[in-house]
C-alpha cells in the first residue's frame, strides 16, 4: 500500500512538473511572437538619375534599419553617348539562367500549379510590405517645345502607373511625384527616395512558405525522375520478353 502511495505522488509530482514545463513553453513562445511581431525591418533607398549631353550618371542608396554606418552606395557613370552600348554589352554577357533539375523534370501541370503558388506567396509577402514615405521628382527636356511636351506627359502616365501598381500591391501611406518640364535643355533629372518597412514575422512565415513549396516541388521532381526511369527499364523489359 505504501509503495502504491509512494508511486503515485511521483506520478503526481512528474504530471505537475510537465504542465509546468508546457505553460513555462507556451509563455516563452508567446513572448517571443510578441517579440518578432514588434520587431521591424526599415530599408531607405535612393536612385538618383542624371541623363544629359555630358553625362550620364545612376547613384544608388541602401540605408538598412535607417544606421548611417550600414550604407551601401554604388554608382554608374558614363559619357552619354555610350550609355546605350554599355547596356546592349551588359545584356549580351549576361549568363544564361539554368532551370533547377528538379523544376524541369516537373510536368507542365505541376510548373503551371507551382508557379501559381508562388506568385500567390509573392502577393501575399507584398501585402505586409509598408511604403512609409515615397518621392519621386523628375525634370525632363527635349530638343524643341513639342517633344519636350511628350516626354513630361509620358513621365507622368509611367509615374501615375508605377505607383497604383505599388499602392495596389503594397500599403502606401504618403507619396508625393513630380514632374518638371525644362525647355532650355535635352536632359534627364530624377530623383527617387522611399522607406520601406516590414516585420520580421512576416519574412519568417513567407520564407518556411517558399521552402516548403521548393521542397514539395523537388520531391515531385525526383518522383516524376523515378517514374519516368522506371517506364523506360520496363519498356526495355517488355521488348526484350517479346523477342522470345
Amino acid at each position: 500500500m505504501n509503495n502504491n502511495q509512494a508511486s503515485l505522488a511521483i506520478l503526481t509530482k512528474i504530471g505537475v512538473l510537465c504542465m509546468l514545463a508546457f505553460f513555462i513553453s507556451l509563455a516563452v513562445l508567446a513572448l517571443l511572437t510578441l517579440v518578432l511581431f514588434a520587431v521591424k525591418l526599415r530599408i531607405d533607398m535612393r536612385i538618383v538619375l542624371v541623363v544629359d549631353q555630358e553625362q550620364s550618371l545612376l547613384d544608388l542608396e541602401l540605408l538598412p534599419l535607417g544606421r548611417e554606418k550600414w550604407r551601401r552606395q554604388r554608382r554608374l557613370e558614363l559619357p552619354a553617348a555610350d550609355l546605350y552600348a554599355y547596356l546592349m554589352k551588359k545584356l549580351k554577357q549576361k549568363r544564361d539562367y539554368r532551370v533547377p533539375g528538379w523544376f524541369s523534370n516537373l510536368s507542365t501541370q505541376e510548373k503551371i500549379v507551382f508557379t501559381k503558388k508562388m506568385l500567390s506567396v509573392t502577393q501575399r509577402f507584398l501585402r505586409y510590405v509598408h511604403i512609409k514615405e515615397l518621392r519621386w521628382y523628375s525634370i525632363c527636356g527635349g530638343e524643341d517645345a513639342m517633344e519636350t511636351a511628350l516626354r513630361t506627359g509620358s513621365l507622368w502616365a509611367a509615374k501615375g502607373i508605377i505607383i497604383g501598381v505599388a499602392s495596389s500591391l503594397c500599403r502606401l501611406h504618403h507619396f508625393h511625384i513630380k514632374v518638371e518640364p525644362d525647355f532650355a535643355a535635352q536632359r534627364l533629372w530624377s530623383y527617387w527616395t522611399g522607406i520601406f518597412q516590414v516585420r520580421l514575422v512576416h519574412i519568417m512565415v513567407i520564407g518556411a512558405h517558399i521552402c516548403v513549396w521548393m521542397i514539395r516541388g523537388y520531391l515531385n521532381g525526383r518522383t516524376a525522375t523515378r517514374t519516368t526511369e522506371q517506364s523506360s527499364h520496363r519498356r526495355v523489359n517488355e521488348n526484350s520478353y517479346a523477342e522470345y
